[in-house]
């Protein structure tokens, strides 16, 4: 073997590193998993006393009859950057980040580039007019999800939890 093969090779592997390192670094993975629904230190399932005992009280409280059964109110405690919907039962089914201050648990927050988007979880599973679906895997149905809305190539608002039907 040469000199000039002998140098070669250690130029070859920290090119082929290098490449390995940006590929590997420009999509993430679509799958969800329970984590991904923990938001500012709230599990996918907790339930009123909860949000209270982590966010203490909310700004204010927003109320809307649900579509499908009117007697029944759903609430959302809205608080800087984030709201928190809760169902009839008192149980969080969904967290809407809102704001710059609250991110996934991945790192994305209201005001990043789509492109910030796709690294940390690629391709959308389902998407259509600027709202990307992530669907979790435990759900046959497709309701448990992250939704994106992207405006103007920036994130403006992520919801995760569980979708009404």
């Amino acid at each position: 073997m040469d000199r000039r093969t002998l140098y070669l090779y250690p130029l070859l592997a920290a090119a082929c590193l290098a490449c390995a390192g940006e590929s590997g670094r420009s999509e993430g993975s679509p799958w969800l998993t329970d984590s991904d629904f923990v938001v500012a230190g709230l599990p996918d399932d907790a339930d009123s006393s909860e949000v209270l005992a982590t966010l203490g009280e909310p700004d204010s409280i927003i109320s809307l009859p649900d579509p499908d059964e009117p007697d029944i109110e759903l609430l959302a405690w809205a608080y800087p950057d984030l709201a928190i919907a809760l169902g009839d039962d008192g149980l969080r089914y969904g967290v809407t980040l809102t704001g710059p201050g609250v991110a996934t648990r991945r790192g994305l927050q209201t005001g990043d580039a789509s492109a910030r988007l796709r690294e940390l979880y690629g391709r959308p599973h389902r998407g259509s007019n600027g709202t990307w679906d992530y669907v979790a895997p435990d759900d046959a149905n497709g309701l448990h999800v992250m939704r994106v809305r992207i405006d103007d190539d920036r994130i403006s608002w992520i919801f995760l939890g569980w979708l009404l039907e």
